[in-house]
């Protein structure tokens, strides 16, 4: 059996070959009337949802303009970053260019 690892992402623990992970964030709104298809939003690398949510000068984000559209919105932390929080699994952490900041 092969098992692949992801770089930039937590080591697997091969132990009875499982994967320990953890939670994302989820945040959604639903207008009255929306679309078809719904958007999602998903931060880049180091950051987190609240970036598609608002501005650095407090006006509206994507997620507020589209909702206004029609569109429905599922803004995303990925685990580990933003609202989802830092991982349960107790490791030895190597700090990572996004935590100096």
């Amino acid at each position: 059996m092969i098992i692949e690892k992801f770089v930039g992402w937590s080591e697997q623990d091969e132990t009875g070959l499982s994967y320990i992970s953890d939670h994302a964030y989820i945040h959604y709104q639903i207008p009255q009337n929306a679309g078809k298809y719904p958007l999602v939003y998903i931060h880049g690398f180091g950051g987190s949802g609240v970036c598609w949510e608002i501005t650095p000068d407090d006006r509206d984000g994507f997620t507020t303009l589209m909702l206004k559209r029609g569109f429905s919105a599922y803004v995303m932390d990925l685990p580990g970053r933003g609202r989802a929080s830092r991982t349960t699994n107790t490791a030895t952490v190597t700090p990572v260019a996004d935590e100096m900041f």
